[in-house]
């Protein structure tokens, strides 16, 4: 039996009310499953976008460690090599700083070689003084000053020798050698200063 729709007056079948019917019941459907698929869409257009994000900052801050560790790299270098460039100067400046100061006062040479001396501690026997050529005068003519501090017993010579550098000497005694050679000691004012470098990072 059909259905009277009102005010078209005529009859519409029951199977086509029926199909309407359903028909409207599965639009119904389709449109809350398609409302649902388009809040799950949204859901993981949103969750793919916090993990892009995500990712992305990750990335980001990977690629600026690797640039801070780079750059830290960089200056501990530089800071390496301006530690190894100062100390370098600082040997060759003091060199100029002797060299000049032994050519300007012969009692320099005298204090260097009377150091000598007493750092050997020699109480007694044959000791031997080698001098570059060119102090030998300044040390024979400073001879009284510094011998004044060794015991009786103790036998000086001086004997120059082109092997010892300006400004320098060695002194050989029965116990030991004694070596006061300016490049000696500018070796062991440079090590120290690479100790001292070393200890501040």
């Amino acid at each position: 039996m059909g259905h009277l729709v009102k005010g078209l007056g005529h009859v519409v079948p029951a199977a086509v009310v029926s199909a309407t019917e359903e028909a409207g019941r599965i639009l119904a459907r389709a449109e809350k499953e398609a409302a649902a698929l388009r809040a799950a869409a949204q859901e993981e257009v949103e969750a793919a976008r916090q993990a892009g994000f995500a990712a992305g900052k990750e990335a980001a801050m990977a690629e600026v460690s690797a640039l801070l560790r780079a750059a830290r790299a960089r200056v501990e270098e530089n800071l390496a090599s301006s530690k190894d460039t100062a100390i370098v100067l600082a040997r060759r400046m003091a060199e100029k700083i002797v060299g000049c100061a032994i050519e300007l006062s012969p009692d320099l040479m005298n204090a260097i070689v009377a150091g000598a001396l007493d750092v050997s501690r020699t109480r007694a026997g044959k000791v031997i003084v080698r001098v570059h050529p060119d102090d030998r005068v300044a040390i024979e003519a400073g001879r009284p000053r510094w011998t004044t501090r060794l015991a009786a017993a103790v036998d000086v010579h001086i004997q120059p020798d082109p092997a010892v550098d300006r400004g320098g000497c060695v002194v050989d005694t029965p116990s030991g050698r004694v070596d006061a050679r300016l490049q000696t000691q500018l070796d062991a004012l440079e090590r120290a200063l690479r100790d001292a470098a070393g200890a501040f990072p």
